[in-house]
C-alpha cells in the first residue's frame, strides 16, 4: 500500500476503530473488504474488556487477519488474557471469511500467495 498517506489509511479502516489507531505509525493499518465486519465485532468485544485499547497493527498476512494492540497500564493480565483471546477468535475467523466480500472462503496459497477467499473471487 505504498503511495498512501496516513488519512487515507485510517479513512479506509471501518469507522468504528479509526479512534483507535495510534497515529504515530498508521501505515501498518490496512484492512481487506471483506473483513470489515469481523473487525467491528472484535473491536466491540474488546471494548468491553480493554476500554482504552490502541491498535497498533491491523492488516493481512498469509491469508489472515493480523490484529495487534497495545495495552492501557491500568490493564490487568486477566484483561489482557482474555482480549488476546478475543483477537485470535477473529483471527482464525479470518481464515474462513473471504477478504474480498466477506463470505464463508477458504485460506489457501494461488501463486505464492496466501489469501481466503470464496467461490466467486478464487
Amino acid at each position: 500500500m505504498k503511495g498512501f498517506k496516513a488519512e487515507e489509511r485510517i479513512a479506509g479502516l471501518p469507522e468504528q476503530i479509526r479512534d483507535r489507531v495510534e497515529k504515530s505509525d498508521p501505515y501498518w493499518c490496512w484492512l481487506p473488504d471483506g473483513w470489515a465486519n469481523l473487525v467491528v465485532e472484535l473491536d466491540a468485544e474488546l471494548r468491553k474488556v480493554v476500554p482504552n485499547y490502541r491498535l497498533s497493527q491491523c492488516k493481512e498476512k498469509f491469508g489472515g487477519l493480523r490484529y495487534y494492540i497495545d495495552y492501557p497500564d491500568e490493564c490487568s493480565e486477566t484483561d489482557a488474557n482474555a482480549a488476546e483471546a478475543i483477537i485470535t477468535k477473529y483471527e482464525y475467523r479470518s481464515e474462513e471469511t473471504c477478504d474480498v466480500c466477506g463470505k464463508p472462503g477458504n485460506n489457501s496459497t494461488r501463486n505464492g500467495w496466501m489469501a481466503t477467499r470464496c467461490e466467486e473471487h478464487e
